[in-house]
């Protein structure tokens, strides 16, 4: 899990606030209320996302409290960062910035890196990212990959 220090104070004190607001007084927040209040801080999960974040956070239990929460929004607020850092890496592969690269750009970065992505991976993320033509617009997948 994430720690806390690599969250400003004004993120903390924000997620604390938020999290207040939906856990009724008490010290944990319910899955239906997670992601009322993840939208509260400007995020916009799927179901399938809130019960994986959910599933993760609190190993079977039925309520997240706020280190738990905590540890969830900094992967969250970390991964917007990936987003960036996604869409600049492949920025560096399109020479003309169009926002776009092909299929076989996107297949020869994705074998440079050190995490090894399967065919179905790797197909996925073209199908995320698919913008016809045999090219992917790699902002929109950075943004889906870094879950931002």
């Amino acid at each position: 899990a994430l720690q806390m220090d690599s969250l400003s104070q004004e993120q903390v004190s924000e997620f604390k606030e938020a999290f207040n607001m939906f856990a009724d007084g008490g010290d944990a927040i319910t899955k239906e209320t997670l992601q009322t209040c993840m939208k509260q801080l400007g995020f916009r999960p799927s179901s399938e996302d809130i019960t994986e974040m959910f599933e993760d956070a609190c190993e079977g239990g039925r309520k997240i409290s706020f280190s738990e929460f905590v540890s969830m929004m900094g992967e969250k607020m970390h991964s917007v960062d990936e987003a960036k850092t996604i869409a600049n890496a492949f920025e560096s592969f399109d020479a003309n910035v169009t926002g776009y690269i092909t299929h076989d750009e996107f297949r020869k970065i994705l074998s440079m890196g050190k995490s090894k992505f399967s065919d179905k991976e790797i197909r996925d993320f073209i199908k995320m990212g698919d913008a016809g033509e045999g090219k992917i617009d790699y902002v929109t997948l950075s943004r889906e990959i870094g879950g931002a």
